[in-house]
């Protein structure tokens, strides 16, 4: 008997210059009110943001982060936001760390600790990402 999985949600990849397809998402803030586009990225731990959106949410403490290409870890800062996605609202911890040449199209990454209560699934030729909301 082969297994089947239902999704409720397909997120087209957006076709990114100088970086190919990527799974974008939509990603309310509580605190602060604001939405952005992420990079929903099963390597990143939790959210990472450029620095200069630090200013707008509650105040963070230094850290230390991995980042893709490095060998140590990279110093950061981290604060806490309730973010929303789909629908459901979720506590996950925020960095602030440089992430590169900036992307008017995305603002950061969307990592496992805020994706945690969804099933999800790749379909990397098809540029799709599948979530639903009872893994």
């Amino acid at each position: 008997m082969a297994f089947s999985k239902t999704f409720e949600h397909i997120i087209p990849f957006t076709e990114v210059y100088e970086h190919g397809w990527l799974p974008l998402v939509k990603v309310k803030f509580i605190e602060p009110d604001m939405e952005l586009s992420l990079i929903f990225d099963t390597a990143a731990t939790t959210i990472m943001l450029r620095p200069e959106l630090e200013e707008f949410f509650p105040p963070s403490q230094p850290t230390e982060v991995n980042v893709a290409a490095r060998k140590e870890a990279a110093e950061a800062t981290e604060t806490r936001s309730a973010v929303e996605f789909l629908g459901t609202t979720i506590d996950c911890r925020v960095a602030f760390v440089d992430l590169g040449k900036p992307n008017p199209l995305f603002s950061g990454l969307f990592g496992r600790e805020c994706f945690s209560p969804f099933g999800f699934g790749f379909w990397q030729k098809g540029h799709e990402l599948y979530v639903t909301l009872t893994p």
